[in-house]
């Protein structure tokens, strides 16, 4: 059977969603005369603006409709790219707080877009699986548009975010095409709107520590997914400093891509003979690899390894922790757990940049990446093992 026509635009809109300039911002950076420490806070600032901004943002959404909301989105991403050619430390400041501002407004809200778009139009019964393979198209395209980046940047350096803010325009209209949909509002939005901040994470904390196996599960899983996600990008300072060119660079970006989608469609198989415990020791040890590897390894081609093996912990450590949450939960509690993972996450992630920053104030990103593995490898030991002391409880519902 054909894909109904918004169906396609919504999977064109989803590959449009990558930052194209993703493989060279740092880099881009470090060009423009900015130091590591100046390119942490930056990063600081943009990890507190999307966590900060995450709850009011869905009241926005059901406020404005989901559809004018990711327009709105669409058009304040491009004007980010924009605002990055200004290249001084508050240029580059103020397009990363603005792009994470607007990103805002999209998280969760094209999810739910399309959800009731697909409701609308009859589909519903074939939601999952067309909302799998608008995530597996968007991820395909994403692996070109890494490997153009680096090219591009090399061929004209401001070329790469003129391309991104043109990606943001062609999704603004993308989205702008596709039919009105009944917006419905979310569990997790009519929390957000009818509840404070201080309560709604008051009452997360308390749900979680009832559940001492969830606590634990999500602990660990942030201090395996927060560094990794709030320092990722500084991989690109390690690579210029042993020589690889943004070119190059790129083509790691795309590889990771690749392998990323390998870990996605296998995961479920892998929880099926693992038990949680055991998958998050695995890919604990992998991130700590990571890291550590990145800081002590100065050869191009040996320092790959450990740049390619990081993404194979949290892509899968992701599916996991969603999927037990999911499982595992009442609806009635199912948000407030899946925001307090989340809030966990963000609040490791804040940390690693400031530690990433301190550490690299006098010193190169790769000492950086030596100091955070070094003490999460200490900050994993005691909450694993609490993990472990609650495996009777994992092979009971595996």
């Amino acid at each position: 059977m054909a894909l109904h026509a918004d169906v396609k635009k919504y999977y064109i809109f989803r590959a449009l969603l990558k930052r194209f300039i993703l493989p060279i911002l740092v880099l881009y950076g470090l060009d423009r005369g900015l130091t590591l420490s100046e390119l942490s806070l930056v990063a600081a600032v943009g990890s507190v603006l999307s966590f900060v901004l995450e709850i009011p943002s869905g009241a926005i959404a059901d406020r404005f409709g989901h559809r004018n909301t990711l327009f709105v989105s669409m058009l304040g991403q491009a004007l980010s790219m924009l605002l990055y050619l200004g290249g001084s430390f508050w240029w580059i400041l103020l397009g990363t707080a603005t792009y994470f501002g607007f990103g805002t407004l999209m998280t969760g809200t094209a999810e739910a877009f399309f959800y009731e778009r697909v409701k609308q139009l009859g589909l519903v019964d074939q939601h999952a699986k067309l909302y799998g393979a608008g995530k597996g198209f968007a991820t395909g395209v994403s692996i070109f548009s890494m490997l153009l980046a680096g090219v591009s940047y090399e061929f004209i350096w401001y070329l790469p975010f003129l391309i991104g803010a043109l990606q943001f325009v062609i999704a603004a209209c993308v989205i702008a095409s596709i039919g009105k949909t009944r917006d419905e509002i979310s569990v997790e939005k009519k929390e957000a709107v009818q509840v404070s901040i201080v309560t709604h994470f008051k009452s997360a904390f308390s749900e979680v520590w009832k559940r001492p196996e969830l606590f634990w599960m999500m602990v660990v899983s942030a201090l395996i997914i927060g560094p990794l996600f709030a320092v990722g990008d500084f991989q690109q300072a390690v690579m210029n400093d042993v020589g690889i060119s943004a070119s190059l660079i790129g083509v790691v970006y795309a590889i990771k891509r690749g392998l990323a989608v390998v870990v996605q469609g296998s995961t479920h198989r892998l929880m099926q003979v693992v038990q949680p415990p055991t998958l998050f020791l695995v890919c604990a040890l992998i991130m700590v690899f990571h890291e550590i590897g990145i800081g002590l390894i100065h050869s191009p081609w040996l320092l790959q390894i450990p740049l390619l093996v990081g993404s194979l912990a949290w892509v899968g450590l992701e599916i996991a922790v969603n999927d037990y949450i999911n499982r595992s939960t009442e609806t009635t509690s199912r948000a407030t757990l899946l925001s307090m993972n989340n809030f966990l996450r963000s609040l490791i992630s804040v940390f690693t940049i400031a530690l990433f920053g301190l550490v690299t104030t006098p010193a190169p990103a790769a000492r950086g990446f030596l100091v955070i593995g070094i003490v999460f490898a200490c900050l994993l030991i005691v909450p694993l093992v609490m993990l472990f002391r609650q495996k009777k409880i994992f092979a009971t519902s595996h």
